[in-house]
């Protein structure tokens, strides 16, 4: 709706001010041509010539025939989301969660595809030291902590730089299992979905900076596939040797058996109370709990003190573990809605 109403002010203020037709499209494709990628500028009519359309029936007019397909078209392009579904655990241990056939899928159809996001580097995936929470300060560069998750569902050639993320819906659950693979990537073909071949022969450095995907993959069968039968892709040799060598070298922690998630937690115990400081001292949580409180404190102490709300962020992180803080909120717990704010997360 922000996209319709800019291009409701720009048409009245080119109006007002009696701009000529040339100068009115001159203006408008500068704007869309600003290098900023955002959601506003991204829903803006990217021609001039739709933007009397855009003020007389709204901006959906000009999307909703790229939106609507024929039912031949999509016998042609489409790609049907329910052939796989997913299980709770995978067949192989310690793989997690999986994806699994939800009919018979014959040699050859598609059963998933996905579009693909990327990074030019693994720059993306670092996390340093820092606080990053309350963002005090800036990352220490010089201490990297760990890797982002998402490392472990994209995709690098050796010889690239390149990450690749697939972000289609059921891709990342389809687990590795070099003997029993019944599925293989491969490009989508050139006009299908987002796929542009063109984007094929360039560099990281050329299509980093685009604000839509140009790559899409197809997951193939490679036979005949069971309802019910586990979806599994080779991942390739040098993963296969690593999650070996992982396997082999793992030992799980101490009292593994017994370990529960968060989320698992809070949806077998929805209706309990969750404990205080005081109560934990008696009957901790498990060592992997964390209890944070995501209530907006930030606007209940700028509207009580007055304060901006930078000088209420630092406010917040003083008094945060405080009695003072705490008597004061309990005080307000409506207003706060502190007691509804604290949730449990895996640390």
């Amino acid at each position: 709706m922000n996209a319709e109403q800019f291009t409701k002010d720009f048409k009245a203020l080119a109006q007002s001010t009696k701009l000529p037709f040339q100068v009115q499209e001159e203006l408008w494709t500068m704007i869309n041509g600003l290098p900023f990628h955002s959601r506003l500028f991204n829903a803006m009519p990217s021609k001039f010539d739709q933007v009397d359309k855009v003020i007389s029936e709204g901006i959906r007019s000009i999307y909703q025939p790229h939106s609507t397909r024929s039912v031949t078209e999509l016998d042609r392009i489409g790609r049907c989301l329910d052939k796989i579904q997913p299980g709770a655990r995978s067949t192989i241990p310690q793989a997690g969660r999986g994806a699994f056939a939800t009919r018979l899928i014959r040699k050859g159809e598609v059963v998933i595809g996905t579009p693909l996001i990327f990074t030019p580097t693994d720059d993306f995936y670092r996390m340093y030291q820092g606080d990053w929470i309350m963002q005090s300060a800036p990352p220490d560069r010089n201490n990297l902590k760990r890797m982002q998750l998402i490392i472990n569902y994209s995709w690098k050639h050796p010889e690239s730089s390149l990450f690749l993320i697939p972000y289609g819906p059921l891709a990342q659950l389809i687990n590795h299992n070099q003997t029993q693979a019944n599925v293989r990537v491969q490009w989508a073909k050139h006009g299908e979905m987002s796929q542009n071949h063109a984007w094929l022969t360039k560099s990281p450095e050329a299509i980093f900076p685009s604000a839509t995907p140009g790559l899409f993959w197809d997951f193939i069968a490679m036979r005949e596939i069971q309802p019910g039968e586990e979806i599994f892709l080779d991942y390739g040799d040098d993963w296969e040797k690593a999650w070996t060598e992982h396997v082999k070298n793992w030992k799980p922690p101490i009292d593994a058996e017994d370990y529960i998630s968060a989320r698992q937690w809070v949806q077998e115990n929805p209706d309990a109370m969750l404990r205080t400081e005081e109560e934990q001292g008696i009957d901790p949580y498990p060592d992997n709990f964390e209890m944070r409180c995501i209530a907006d404190i930030i606007e209940l102490y700028t509207a009580e003190e007055n304060l901006t709300n930078d000088q209420a962020k630092d406010l917040w992180h003083e008094k945060a573990q405080s009695s003072e803080y705490s008597t004061k909120t309990s005080s307000n717990a409506t207003e706060a809605t502190i007691s509804l704010s604290k949730l449990l997360f895996d640390v």
